[in-house]
């Protein structure tokens, strides 16, 4: 007999891999449970014995101009091509056919108002609408565990419990429609590594993917750059900081300049995006009042502005107070990555304010959907296990109040608690529970994340049934 460690394969993994390949199989079971939660609820006896006692579906009628969406208690609907293809993935889905080929068809006149990158990889790809769901399903699943294993380390004794909350939270149904969120989260979470390590050619390609999936994507550019700035301000001379603005910058530039240019190969103009967004409303415009496109956005909105963009707000406020680090002090590319997703969260919020009438529609979308929220929850969880909260109850007093003060002044969404308010409530309650994990026990850590990932599941298999019904939409 051969001596030996006695370990097997698995113990002979690193600890970060150990913990990587534990999360993804997590994230694929999460999501596996959904679509068995999606599956069962199209049985009429099913249904009807659980989430139909509780909740209403949707179901459209009618033109485009004059839709009549009605509420009907049945079954999920299938959920195919032409569903997964409905709202913005049947652009995407028409660009990965026809590029943006000047025409009145198929979205021809919007069509340069949405960057290529993921219709290019739809393209490249030949996959279906499923495929792509599936494919960006895949890429969240993954690129929030390397995020986790990351910032909170592959030690955390939270670790799985926060991932397990995050990838089944109530507003993760972004990731499993034929949308970019995915492929955005994927492209910043390779920048962030890149940051994080120090190495300028990961940070410079994934920055310029980013760049290439949305316009947006300049509103990252300037938190990293602000943020940058910041981290070295009295420690370096303006021309060295500078030089570093450029750095941080140049991707961006150069992935926006590569988007135009996809587009006038297959238009002809240099244009076409500038002439695309003529044809949305858009500019500065005053709120005229609090509206949305439905109950669901509204409430998931409502948790939005609440618990993500007023905290980050105070944070960004007392950052300002205590000033920049003092010189000499070592610069930390962790709080930079920290203080450019503050950044991001707060930059969405003005664009919002200043452009959309106070309608806000997308605008969870924008945030929760986004790697940034995800770098800030890990980053917040990452603290020692057992340390007492931050700031004692204020974290968790503020956003309370900042939601009910909203949900009772804002004339819109009519009853606060009907079912289309739920995800605003499941979100509410895991912020609590990850704000107060921590302190907790070990069972009741396990009984809370195994109620909260199946009540997170039912929730998105809900909006994705909303989504495929083409209801009142969310997004």
């Amino acid at each position: 007999m051969s001596g030996g460690s006695g370990k097997g394969p698995w113990d002979k993994l690193p600890p970060m891999a150990r913990s990587m390949l534990r999360l993804l199989l997590a994230g694929c079971l999460a999501h596996l449970a959904f679509h068995g939660v999606f599956q069962a609820l199209r049985s009429e006896a099913v249904y009807h014995a659980t989430l139909g006692r509780v909740s209403v579906n949707y179901e459209r009628s009618g033109t485009w101009d004059a839709p009549v969406i009605t509420t009907v208690r049945k079954p999920f609907t299938a959920m195919d091509e032409s569903g997964l293809t409905n709202w913005d993935a049947g652009l995407y889905s028409c660009i990965a056919r026809r590029l943006y080929v000047p025409e009145e068809a198929c979205h021809g006149r919007t069509r340069a108002a949405f960057f290529p990158l993921f219709p290019l990889v739809w393209r490249w790809t030949g996959a279906s609408a499923a495929g792509m769901a599936l494919l960006n399903a895949l890429l969240f699943i993954g690129s929030l565990a390397f995020l986790a294993v990351r910032l909170m380390g592959p030690g955390h004794p939270r670790l799985l419990a926060t991932y397990a909350v995050l990838v089944a939270a109530p507003s993760t149904v972004i990731f499993r429609i034929p949308y970019t969120e995915a492929l955005f989260m994927a492209a910043m979470t390779v920048a962030a590594w890149g940051m994080l390590r120090g190495r300028y050619g990961l940070y410079f390609a994934g920055a310029l993917l980013v760049a290439m999936v949305r316009p947006a994507s300049v509103i990252v550019m300037v938190a990293i750059v602000l943020a940058g700035l910041w981290a070295q301000a009295g420690r370096r001379s303006w021309r060295s900081a500078a030089g570093s603005a450029v750095r941080w910058a140049l991707p961006f530039a150069l992935g926006h300049v590569a988007a135009l240019t996809v587009q006038r190969l297959s238009s002809g103009s240099w244009t076409a995006f500038r002439d695309a967004i003529g044809h949305w409303e858009g500019g500065l415009r005053a709120i005229t009042g609090i509206t949305d496109w439905s109950q669901e956005g509204f409430g998931l909105n409502v948790f939005t502005l609440c618990f993500v963009c007023l905290p980050a707000l105070a944070a960004i406020v007392a950052g300002l107070r205590k000033g920049p680090p003092p010189a000499g002090a070592p610069y930390d590319p962790r709080r930079h990555l920290i203080a450019a997703s503050l950044l991001y969260v707060a930059g969405i919020l003005l664009f919002t304010v200043l452009t959309s009438a106070g309608n806000l529609h997308s605008f969870f979308r924008f945030v929760l959907a986004s790697p940034f929220f995800h770098i800030l929850v890990l980053a917040w969880m990452a603290r020692a296990p057992g340390s007492r909260p931050v700031h004692g109850a204020w974290p968790v007093v503020v956003p309370v109040v900042a939601a009910a003060a909203l949900l009772t002044w804002a004339p819109y969404g009519g009853d606060r608690l009907a079912f289309p308010f739920a995800g605003l409530y499941l979100w509410a309650a895991a912020a609590l529970f990850l704000h107060a994990m921590h302190r907790l026990p070990r069972p009741v850590v396990a009984g809370g994340t195994a109620l909260l990932v199946a009540l997170g599941l039912v929730w998105t298999a809900y909006l994705m049934n909303m989504y495929l019904s083409n209801g009142w939409i969310f997004t």
